[in-house]
């Protein structure tokens, strides 16, 4: 694994804390093991493209800020309440039924809908 790769795998660990996120909750997310999402944050496996976004959008950032020399750069409203989206993926428990975790992400787009009721 080169140094590109080892910094990228920095970058999800650290990103993935800063998001209040647990290693399950995003191998979850992501639909691998918690071993190999172990294997990605400690740069035992490189990560593909593909994986790489998936990572992305469950961590709430660019697959840009992922890389070296990019700094994260949080969405405008997160930054008004920087910890909503920590309080809501821990919402998300391990071994949330499929019901329950459709039922949560459709009260979140409700709400996030910005036409008026």
């Amino acid at each position: 694994m080169d140094e590109v790769d080892r910094a990228i795998a920095d970058r999800v660990r650290a990103a993935r804390i800063d998001a209040g996120i647990t290693l399950r909750q995003l191998a979850d997310l992501i639909g691998v093991t918690l071993q190999q999402a172990h294997r990605y944050e400690a740069g035992i496996n490189r990560i593909s493209g593909g994986r790489l976004y998936m990572i992305a959008r469950a961590l709430g950032c660019s697959v840009a800020s992922l890389f070296p020399g990019n700094e994260p750069e949080p969405p405008v409203e997160a930054q008004k309440h920087p910890h909503a989206a920590r309080e809501i993926v821990n919402l998300m428990r391990p071994g949330m039924s499929n019901d329950r975790l459709e039922a949560l992400l459709i009260v979140a787009r409700a709400l996030a809908d910005t036409r008026p009721l």
